[in-house]
């Protein structure tokens, strides 16, 4: 996954943090299929910096039982949140590459502009038409 997350990734995120809240003790909850397949990129990415933590819980449903994937919150929502914001802001930051880019076009077109200036003068075109003559 890579920063800046869009919008349909932040509301993910803001929808799963807001289930955790939602459990009293904040120790797990559990996502059917259908979710589970909307959520799990941004429950991977979770998983992988160490906010989460999956589980598999027997569910009964019906005089069922079935295995659905469960999550432990391993942190505060405000960390995720303010990681998040941290990450987001650091990658809409120009890298040295591009600044190194942007001054190397901005110094090209003034010595350009320079240049043409120059060379549009009257009596700089006089003195290169003398020259050209001899």
């Amino acid at each position: 996954m890579e920063f800046p997350l869009s919008k349909r990734e932040m509301q993910i995120l803001k929808e799963i943090i807001e289930k955790f809240g939602q459990n009293p003790n904040n120790i797990y909850i559990v996502i059917d299929m259908k979710e589970f397949l909307k959520h799990k990129e941004i429950m991977d990415f979770l998983k992988e910096n160490g906010f989460v933590q999956e589980k598999q819980v027997q569910v009964t449903d019906r005089y069922k039982f079935s295995l659905k994937p469960s999550y432990t919150l391993l942190t505060d929502s405000d960390v995720i949140n303010d990681w998040i914001k941290d990450k987001n802001e650091k990658a809409k930051r120009p890298s040295k590459r591009e600044w190194k880019v942007a001054i190397f076009s901005s110094v090209f077109g003034a010595i350009t502009g320079l240049i043409i200036g120059i060379l549009s003068n009257d009596m700089v075109l006089l003195a290169i038409k003398e020259l050209i003559k001899k």
